[in-house]
């Protein structure tokens, strides 16, 4: 048995290794490391996470009080238990999502720019008009997730599930789709893109109902 601590994205894990486990925690201090290559440099860079109390609203509020603050970035929430939560307008900028349930959570013009959501558990979340801008998405769950007119320019999809999600109006300029899993199911009218994002091959956006603009020309007066 072997005892050991690592760093993964400014965070401090000790590992107990057994001949039996070592060959599984490599393969995921492997993946891990694949992810960090491929997160946007805004959220590769940032500061140290904090994990910081405010008070929350909603089911999943229940034990996790001392996770969330709505006017603080880099909020540490790996692992919270936020099923049902009411979000509303929080500022999670940044925000470590890792594993983090937040099954039909309220995130209505929530600001999450820049969050790191690998395996977070988003199914049924109400994300309209939420601000997710660069967030990396790796193995997320937004089956049946409301994302209408939500920003998610320059967001990374990576084997994340979008199964019946509604992405209607949802602003896709520079966002990296070419990992979304099931998103001929997701409702995607009125969405925009332009030249720099990118689908899964054999995806038809024009058919999907998206709608595509010149570089900058959502940005127009």
């Amino acid at each position: 048995m072997m005892i050991r601590t690592v760093n993964i994205f400014h965070l401090e894990y000790t590992m107990i290794e057994t001949p039996n486990l070592a060959t599984g925690l490599n393969g995921i201090m492997a993946r891990l490391a694949m992810i960090f290559t491929v997160l946007p440099p805004r959220v590769r860079q940032r500061p140290n996470l904090h994990s910081v109390a405010v008070p929350l609203r909603g089911a999943g509020a229940v034990g996790a009080q001392n996770r969330v603050e709505r006017d603080r970035p880099n909020i540490d929430l790996r692992g919270t238990d936020l099923h049902q939560a009411d979000l509303h307008q929080a500022d999670l900028r940044d925000a470590f999502l890792f594993v983090a349930n937040l099954t039909q959570a309220t995130l209505t013009e929530a600001d999450l720019a820049g969050a790191f959501s690998p395996q977070t558990d988003l199914s049924g979340a109400d994300l309209r008009q939420a601000d997710l801008s660069a967030v990396a998405f790796f193995c997320t769950n937004l089956s049946q997730a409301n994302l209408r007119g939500a920003n998610l320019r320059e967001a990374a999809f990576c084997s994340t599930s979008l199964q019946g999600a509604d992405l209607s109006g949802a602003d896709l300029r520079g966002t990296d789709l070419d990992g979304a899993n099931a998103l001929a199911t997701a409702t995607l009218t009125g969405a925009i893109y332009d030249s720099q994002t990118r689908f899964p091959k054999g995806f038809d956006p024009v058919a999907a109902g998206l709608i595509a603009v010149a570089d900058r020309e959502a940005d127009a007066p």
